[in-house]
């Protein structure tokens, strides 16, 4: 049995003319939190409550694009204020809601006992058939807000996907 797919090639996208380019689909849009006027290059996404973990399901402003082929994904990503827990964003590589990779920035508190702000982990998260599973986790030591930014890429060949993080834009780090 072979299996063939005549999709549409996957596309660069730098976000720098304004408009999303035709390719790309939202999924569960909220107009209103986002958008490419605030700073040119940028796509700003407000967040919002929900997410597409387990059961959860209503996550907004997912923008996605078809990528049946080998590729490679970075984003750059800061905080417009600490973030708190569960709040998390990265890359999304979506199936549909039970079936996902997500490379993500996330907020945690990573005890009870812990005073201060908490910069947050990088995650690498899979979920089949509902059920997610923590495939990789690094501790930040700094927050990602003002000039404190984190780079997120995601490579895919064949099958097999590999994550990495940069806390200075230069250099990746494979979690």
């Amino acid at each position: 049995v072979y299996f063939l797919n005549f999709d549409a090639a996957s596309f660069s996208d730098e976000f720098d003319d304004g408009v999303i380019a035709p390719g790309w689909e939202w999924n569960r849009e909220n107009k209103s939190n986002h958008n490419l006027s605030g700073k040119p290059g940028s796509l700003t996404i407000t967040s919002e409550k929900g997410d597409v973990s387990e059961a959860t399901n209503n996550a907004k402003n997912l923008l996605l694009q078809s990528a049946n082929n080998d590729w490679t994904i970075e984003t750059r990503l800061v905080c417009s204020r600490t973030p708190s827990q569960p709040e998390n964003a990265g890359i999304l590589v979506y199936q549909d809601d039970d079936n996902f990779v997500k490379l993500m920035f996330r907020a945690v508190i990573k005890t009870t006992r812990a005073r201060g702000v908490q910069p947050g982990t990088v995650d690498l998260v899979m979920e089949e058939n509902g059920i997610a599973k923590s495939l990789a986790s690094f501790n930040l030591k700094n927050e990602v807000t003002g000039e404190n930014a984190l780079m997120l890429k995601l490579e895919k060949k064949g099958s097999i996907y590999t994550a990495f993080y940069s806390t200075d834009g230069k250099t990746f780090e494979k979690l």
